[in-house]
């Protein structure tokens, strides 16, 4: 018996292709770590000057974090090694043994500061942790979150969405105290503007993957 037309349409498979992994997880200990924290990077703050790079306004401390930041630091990024260990794979599927060279900073922000579009080139996985979410607990309305950009060049200039094609274009993750997001590094990405009154403060970090560990993915 040949089949309809609605007949053959209701057995189409969806195959999702080139879905882009972002990553949520709470720190066990994040109470701890973030009171520790926000008081080494509001001190170092009032110290030294904002480096500039993608922030629009507020203040980036640079790339000589690790060296102050302390142990409370340390776990924070040795979480996220870990998870991006656990999230990357050989082209067969296969996992290995990873080692990771790591770039971080602190970012403090306040009302207006942002973040232009960008990526972080030469990285495997970036993430960021949030310390400190400010006075308005990391409500959408006030304005700071981390907004992804869609990567497929073409998709962004449709003027309808295509089926299964995602909520949107724009993901978005909102601040929350003690979690980290962590994704590919070449997601551009950007932060929209900060329009609560209290000082946001989190933690940006940058993976690549060691010299021996590039040897074993080559």
């Amino acid at each position: 018996m040949q089949l309809t037309r609605e007949a053959l349409l209701a057995q189409t498979r969806f195959v999702p292709c080139f879905s882009t992994p972002v990553f949520r997880i709470r720190l066990a200990e994040a109470q701890r770590i973030n009171a520790t924290l926000k008081e080494v990077i509001l001190a170092k703050e009032k110290a030294y000057a904002s480096q500039g790079y993608s922030n629009f306004g507020g203040w980036h401390s640079g790339y000589s974090f690790a060296e102050w930041g302390g142990a409370a630091l340390q776990e924070i990024l040795e979480a996220a090694k870990g998870l991006a260990s656990r999230a990357t794979k050989e082209r067969e599927g296969r996992r290995q043994r990873l080692s990771w060279e790591v770039k971080t900073w602190a970012n403090v922000i306040r009302r207006g500061n942002a973040n232009n579009m960008h990526s972080h080139v030469g990285c495997y996985w970036s993430g960021a942790y949030y310390v400190d979410t400010g006075d308005d607990g990391g409500r959408p309305e006030s304005g700071g979150v981390l907004v992804f950009h869609d990567p497929r060049n073409g998709a962004v200039t449709l003027e309808l969405a295509t089926v299964h094609s995602g909520p949107e274009t724009r993901p978005a993750a909102l601040p929350e105290a003690g979690v980290l997001v962590l994704f590919p590094s070449w997601l551009q990405h950007s932060v929209t503007p900060y329009l609560g009154g209290g000082v946001r403060i989190s933690v940006g970090v940058n993976l690549a993957l060691s010299a021996s560990a590039r040897g074993l993915l080559e």
